[in-house]
């Protein structure tokens, strides 16, 4: 009886050791586009990929990608093209060779501010993915003054000021997003004693949740993404209260769709959750949303240009 009570563990280990088969599934190979309609621009891209296939091999070079304009009754098919292309056109994720960039040459009214537009990704296999978007509704920059300024005008803002950027409503935003390029502002810099790593253009972006929020501080509403990089830390200190002279922006301001914003957030840019959302269907996943841009030149060339304010 003991030796049976002592084999007993010794039974049990033996019998945990047993495997049982299973049976794992194939990775599925899904297909990605990325197409981000962008108001009054004769060029647009979509970025193509898949799920499981890494380099190269991920790329999509055989796909019928079709926008077609339920409003007005008209479509137009991107065709595939090198990816330098799509690299110009800004599409939501850095090409990285795994891809294929697909672009059309269209009217500049060819995608228009509030209206509908519905997207079909048909493959060679039979897979057909679908999608819809409504660009959010034309808006105006009110501030600087547009009477006298018109979208690639420049106005000039003494150095050390600040003032505020302030446009109309956009119908159907879901967020405002601000990006500024701000070219010699390192130089400037140093010229008042702060030494800043780097030699290029500065890039700084912000954001207004929601189709009311309608204003930003200039400068200080800059670079809400980049406040916890260390390198750019003294940087944001030394613009808090107004740019130093010598310095040129390009500022745009872009409303929305909620399928952009579904997609892009992550990371630091969180506005509704945390986890990318789909706004296409069917047989592949990805993003067909819209903006619609409004750009300002600035410049602190005192007596250069009419004043922004």
């Amino acid at each position: 009886m003991r030796s049976m009570l002592a084999a007993l563990p010794i039974l049990l280990l033996l019998a945990s050791c047993e495997l049982t088969e299973i049976t794992i599934a194939s990775p599925q190979d899904v297909i990605i586009t990325e197409l981000v309609l962008r108001a009054n621009d004769p060029l647009q891209t979509a970025y193509v990929h898949r799920t499981v296939t890494p380099g190269a091999a991920g790329a999509v070079p055989n796909a019928t990608i079709i926008v077609r304009d339920e409003t007005a009754g008209t479509s137009f098919t991107l065709a595939p093209t090198g990816d330098s292309v799509c690299l110009q056109g800004a599409p939501p994720n850095t090409l990285n060779g795994g891809a294929t960039c697909y672009a059309a040459n269209v009217s500049t009214t060819a995608v228009r501010p509030g209206a509908r537009y519905t997207l079909r990704v048909e493959m060679p296999d039979g897979r057909v993915a679908t999608g819809a978007t409504v660009v959010p509704g034309a808006f105006a920059i009110i501030q600087p003054g547009r009477a006298r300024l018109n979208e690639f005008d420049t106005c000039g803002l003494p150095s050390g000021t600040a003032f505020d950027i302030i446009w109309t409503k956009s119908a159907g935003a879901a967020v405002y997003l601000t990006e500024a390029r701000l070219r010699n502002l390192r130089q400037a810099l140093r010229a008042s004693g702060l030494e800043i790593a780097g030699n290029d253009a500065v890039e700084l972006g912000g954001l207004s949740i929601g189709a009311s929020d309608t204003i930003m501080r200039f400068p200080s509403d800059l670079g809400l993404f980049d406040r916890f990089d260390d390198d750019l830390i003294p940087l944001l200190l030394a613009i808090r209260d107004g740019l130093p002279a010598g310095v040129d922006v390009t500022l745009v301001v872009a409303a929305a769709d909620r399928n952009y914003v579904n997609w892009v957030r992550g990371g630091n840019f969180n506005p509704s959750g945390v986890v990318q959302i789909s706004s296409i269907q069917g047989d592949g996943r990805g993003v067909f949303g819209s903006l619609v841009n409004r750009r300002i030149n600035i410049a602190t060339y005192p007596g250069s240009y009419p004043f922004c304010n």
